[in-house]
């Protein structure tokens, strides 16, 4: 499985914001994920309707993505935001949104049986080789809750 695909297992449609999508498809590290992104049903770009809003979110230091994300979520009264920046997650809050971020799903997809103990090694893995920062007390955590889940994993 896909990773992108775990989202659409947790999630059902997940919805981006166009200037994330933007972001994606202009980075060339992201190769395989757009032919991914593009592919899915199940990921939705949408526009933001309150322009507004995103550019007070900026004033935060956010950057576009991220201010357009939380104002997203927020119109689409979205059950979570999916979201590791540390600044993002905490305006997100001050919004009022439910947060995930990647070790969240990685620990929800091992509850609902998407990924075994060996898989999420694996993902870490390949996250930190693409110079995604996952601190060892995170990675760490995670690991002593998986085994707190299921002791045989």
């Amino acid at each position: 499985m896909n990773q992108l695909a775990l989202l659409h297992h947790l999630f059902g449609v997940v919805h981006i914001p166009f200037t994330v999508f933007k972001e994606l498809t202009d980075n060339p590290k992201y190769q395989e994920e757009i032919i991914v992104l593009q592919a899915s049903d199940y990921i939705q770009i949408d526009n933001v309707d309150d322009i507004e809003k995103v550019q007070s979110i900026r004033q935060t230091g956010l950057d576009a993505g991220e201010s357009e994300a939380i104002v997203l979520a927020k119109q689409l009264s979205a059950d979570v935001l999916l979201m590791d920046e540390a600044k993002g997650r905490m305006v997100a809050a001050e919004h009022g949104l439910q947060i995930m971020g990647t070790i969240g799903i990685l620990l929800q997809s091992f509850k609902n049986g998407f990924l075994s103990h060996q898989d999420i090694i694996g993902c870490i893995y390949s996250l930190r080789c693409h110079h995604r920062r996952i601190s060892e007390k995170l990675f760490l955590d995670l690991m002593m809750e998986i085994d707190r889940i299921d002791p045989h994993s």
